[in-house]
């Protein structure tokens, strides 16, 4: 029999998979290790390692030699510069005084002979040193201690073990001569900037960048290539600055404008931030609850991770994720992880979740805001690995994919157009420590929404991330210049000071259906948030003409199996007759539409029968606003027997009048699940909100249930009510059920547990074939939002989160309701009394 396992004895939780050497205490975790409880063991340990490391390097006699010999030269300059420092110094009367106190003492290094400075030194050494300082001395020192101006005074410390292989100078003859930099002449240039205020601010930035260059080569060495030709590029940008007489209101604009090139690899405090986010995402990943998922690839003779979030997840307030990264690549490199490709982190449609309201926009961000149009295409990223020697092209979440593949051929085509190779695309990525991110528009490859013409196919770059931890996107402007100079496609950008102006720009074009011409699918949204540098993003999705073309290609299909389908737009209905007349006349148009080709052809035709019935262009679009029925949504319950969602699904109904659709009508029927889906159907031609109110606890059914109603209903919003099932919590979750169903005893259609003697058995089986939610799986895929509620919460708090939730995701349609009308709607619920049906065992397991 297996040992049972030990808790940790840092953080008590279950499940310790190692043990300390040292003192033999269990722990789960690097961050428990190295916990401050245990710092007796870490501490020691390191200082070990450190001591064999340092005893191990072994220097032979020659280098000791010439090493000698350069200190020696040091010190012979050094005395040489003391002696020019004496003799001018004796020109000086006053100086003179001060140097006639200096000679009558004796030197600080003969007062210390005798004392063994070497090795660490023991309080008696400090006390027999401090008694060596004059009382003079012994003031000056603590004065300097106790004051801001010690830390000048001290030599910054790098550890050897952070730094690069040591160099070894070798002396050289003092009269070679020695090369010195080119000289940038800009002598003329700065003159010039003479009696302009604004150009002065340029000047001042400039100076201000010659400061920080030497700050930047001693204190970063790893990066001092960076460092210089960030500065070079500089220099470039203030002689593009004067020739073009740009004008800066103050000197950190002017500094934008020069050092517009962002690079650098993380700082330690990012790459602790780095090391704890790989602990919890690799943690999160062994988890029961499929949080994260991971999936590793092989590219290029090394291991590539992807992570990939639940997505419903991200809406969360707080985000319960451990990063908001959407497309997320790790890999090593040097034998240390690094992150290899980052996207955005996830934003969201206007008025999608509460911080992407207008108003609250308005209130919480700065300018510039930031407009770029959002093609409608698939997403890539490409970054650069082996030091800018191999370039990594992926899609949002996988290496090895047909569009990863394809994102390289384009990626390797406009390259060579602009006379660029992939190699020099990966170094400028690796030095700056980024990710490029882009759209693929092409469809010759993949039809989706919109059509491309030719001349407009290929890799859109809209976004430029530094990998690292916290989203560090550089701004569209210099995008722009980065994608014209690789020679990828710009994407069609606007900037505005305000955030209504912004909106105004948006509005106009939702109104027009179209941008200069162009049916776009919407534009994405750059500002900061107030007080912060901090990047925020959203996005303006429009649903004329866009969801409409979805819906044909979608009404299509159906015609193409012979399933029924039902429409959202009046235009629709004309297509759908059309498109049943030329299936059976001209089947061969059609033999690719399932395989993603051929939309745009047929959509094509059908406009131009359309208008050559009569329908001018006017009509045509007029046609196109005019939306049928308005949004349906599907609450779907996710849960097993006993959870509560019945009588979730009643306060609901009686608070919102949403139609209630219960399965447990239907059980013991022929075709139960046909009826029910049926009654659903049915339902949504009164109202616009109905609750398919079953357990929907595995995958097949929710698939099901979701399909046949976007069969029938192509622009439904799906919304599950998820009572979340942990696989530690599951007996807990069994005893909770079993004690509200015999509470509730004969109130229910068919499960009475006086009638039922196996109930406990039942509701177990429901319990053990519980499948979660994951919402990039085939079977919930079509899940639009998910509200998470407590398996073993009472029903007044889940009722209340669920309440809150959907006046958030519907806040034009629902209106937040009162505690008192909240709780007459649950007393409602809780005392209906259903009528009572007849059924046996296994029809109540095949429910």
């Amino acid at each position: 029999m297996a040992s049972p396992q030990k808790p940790c004895h840092i953080c008590d939780k279950p499940a310790a998979k190692y043990t300390c050497p040292k003192c033999g205490i269990s722990y789960c975790t690097l961050g428990c290790y190295r916990d401050t409880r245990h710092q007796g063991c870490t501490e020691s340990f390191y200082k070990h390692q450190v001591e064999e490391a340092v005893q191990a390097q072994r220097v032979d006699e020659e280098t000791k030699q010439e090493m000698q010999q350069i200190v020696q030269q040091y010190e012979d300059q050094i005395d040489q510069d003391q002696m020019k420092a004496a003799a001018i110094s004796q020109d000086s009367d006053d100086m003179s005084s001060i140097n006639s106190d200096d000679e009558d003492e004796t030197s600080l290094a003969e007062r210390l002979q005798g004392i063994d400075l070497s090795g660490d030194m023991d309080a008696n050494t400090l006390s027999a040193v401090w008694k060596c300082l004059s009382q003079t001395e012994q003031n000056d020192f603590i004065h300097l201690v106790n004051s801001q101006d010690v830390e000048p005074l001290v030599t910054p410390w790098h550890p050897w073990w952070i730094a690069p292989s040591a160099l070894i100078v070798m002396p050289q003859d003092r009269n070679e001569a020695s090369p010195v930099p080119a000289v940038l002449d800009i002598g003329a240039s700065i003159q010039s900037l003479s009696g302009k205020p604004y150009e002065e601010h340029l000047a001042s930035a400039f100076e201000d960048m010659i400061k920080v260059a030497p700050l930047l080569a001693s204190q970063i060495s790893d990066v001092y290539s960076s460092a210089i030709e960030a500065l070079k590029v500089g220099f470039c940008n203030i002689d593009d600055a004067m020739s073009n007489e740009s004008k800066f209101l103050n000197k950190y604009m002017a500094t934008d404008s020069i050092t517009s090139v962002k690079w650098g690899p993380l700082t330690r405090k990012e790459q602790a931030s780095f090391e704890q986010l790989l602990l919890q995402l690799n943690e999160h990943a062994d988890s029961s609850k499929k949080v994260v998922g991971k999936t590793v690839s092989e590219f290029a003779g090394r291991e590539v991770t992807s992570w990939k979030s639940t997505d419903y997840l991200y809406k969360k307030e707080p985000c319960p994720l451990p990063s908001q990264a959407r497309g997320l690549f790790t890999c090593t490199e040097d034998g240390e992880v690094r992150i290899a490709a980052r996207g955005y982190n996830k934003f969201f449609n206007i008025n999608e979740v509460p911080k992407t309201n207008w108003s609250w926009i308005e209130d919480n961000t700065h300018g510039p805001y930031e407009m770029t149009v959002k093609e409608d295409g698939c997403f890539i990223m490409a970054s650069g690995l082996d030091g800018g020697k191999t370039l990594l092209v992926t899609s949002k979440h996988a290496v090895v994919v047909p569009h990863a593949q394809m994102g390289r051929q384009w990626m390797e085509q406009h390259l060579s157009k602009a006379g660029k190779t992939s190699i020099e695309f990966a170094t400028f990525l690796h030095e700056r420590n980024a990710t490029a991110v882009f759209e693929l528009c092409d469809d010759a490859f993949e039809e989706h929404i919109l059509e491309y013409p030719e001349r407009a196919r290929g890799l859109y770059l809209h976004g430029i991330n530094r990998n690292s931890v916290e989203l560090d996107t550089w701004a569209s402007t210099e995008v722009a210049k980065v994608a014209e100079y690789f020679g990828f496609k710009v994407v069609q950008r606007f900037e505005f000071n305000s955030a209504p102006e912004g909106r105004e720009l948006a509005d106009s074009v939702r109104k027009d259906e179209m941008l200069e011409g162009r049916i776009i699918e919407g534009f994405v949204m750059r500002c900061k948030l107030n007080g912060t540098d901090e990047p925020y993003m959203f996005k303006i999705k429009y649903d004329i003409p866009y969801l409409m073309f979805r819906e044909w290609r979608v009404v299509t299909n159906c015609i193409l199996s012979n399933k029924p389908f039902r429409t959202s737009y009046p235009l629709t209905k004309n297509y759908a007759a059309w498109v049943k007349q030329q299936i059976r006349t001209n089947p061969a148009d059609f033999a690719s539409f399932r395989n993603q080709k051929g939309h745009f052809d047929v959509r094509k035709r059908f406009f131009e029968f359309y208008k050559q019935h009569g329908a001018s262009e006017e009509e045509f679009y007029n046609q196109i606003s005019q939306i049928s029925g308005g949004t349906k949504v599907l609450l779907m319950p996710v849960a097993s027997i006993g959870c509560g969602k019945t009588t979730i699904s009643m306060a609901l109904s009686r608070l919102f009048g949403f139609g209630h659709i219960q399965s447990d009508n239907t059980v013991g029927k022929k075709n139960s699940r046909g009826l029910f889906h049926e009654a659903i159907l049915d339902e949504f031609g009164g109202t616009s909100f109905v609750i398919a109110d079953r357990t929907n606890h595995i995958s097949f059914q929710r698939k099901s249930l979701m399909s046949a109603i976007q069969t029938e209903l192509v622009n439904c919003q799906i919304v599950a009510l998820y009572w979340a099932h942990d696989k530690s919590m599951m007996q807990s979750i069994l005893d909770k059920n079993v004690e509200r169903v015999t509470a509730r005893g004969e109130a229910h259609q068919v499960f009475n547990p006086n009638n039922l003697p196996e109930f406990h058995h039942i509701m177990n089986g429901y319990i053990r074939a519980f499948a979660p939610l994951d919402l990039e799986s085939e079977s919930d895929k079509l899940i639009n939002d998910v509200i998470e509620l407590d398996s073993l919460a009472d029903s007044a708090a889940n009722l209340q989160v669920a309440v809150e939730a959907l006046c958030k995701m519907f806040p034009d349609t629902l209106k937040l309701p009162s505690e008192s009308e909240v709780n007459e709607a649950l007393e409602y619920a809780l005392a209906f009394k259903p009528e009572i049906q007849e059924v046996v065992d296994s029809e109540m397991e095949k429910k």
